[in-house]
């Protein structure tokens, strides 16, 4: 058997979250006092950190790691603040398997994934370090998807 690696994309795929565009203006705001919008973005298929990269590439700004922290830091409790005003809706039969998955590598998504029930991954390969997804209380923590075989055994896929 070939090893691999089953990734999930959360918004569009298990669910709609709406105020995304929000949460990622407001926290443009925060971080650097930007007022930016994010409506001529086209979000399908891109992580949240291509879409930091591409305002600021359009912006003119020289993205480094200070910067990258500073508004995932503020991201992640905007969209927290977003979706607990308008919740996240499951798609059709995602409630239905006996065992669902979010991988995701912020809080946010952690929280997603409480918040419906969902069995939490995270991943420290984004703007959030393994002892911060820890502590929001993911149940599972990767520092990065290279030991399959736990992260098979983690999906109930038993070992590779």
């Amino acid at each position: 058997m070939e090893k691999g690696v089953i990734l999930f994309d959360i918004d569009g795929t298990l669910l709609h979250a709406p105020g995304g565009r929000a949460a990622f203006a407001q926290a443009f705001m925060e971080a650097f006092g930007w007022e930016q919008t994010v409506e001529h973005i086209n979000f399908y298929g891109a992580t949240d950190l291509n879409v930091f990269r591409q305002i600021c590439r359009e912006r003119g700004a020289e993205v480094s790691a200070e910067m990258e922290r500073a508004f995932f830091e503020r991201l992640a409790p905007a969209l927290e603040i977003r979706l607990a005003v308008n919740p996240p809706v499951l798609f059709p039969n995602v409630e239905n398997p006996h065992k669902v998955f979010l991988i995701g590598d912020t809080p946010s998504d952690i929280n997603a994934a409480k918040a419906n029930g969902f069995i939490s991954i995270a991943v420290a390969t984004g703007g959030f370090d393994f002892q911060t997804l820890e502590k929001a209380g993911a149940d599972f923590v990767f520092q990065d998807l290279t030991d399959t075989g736990r992260v098979m055994r983690v999906l109930g896929c038993g070992s590779v």
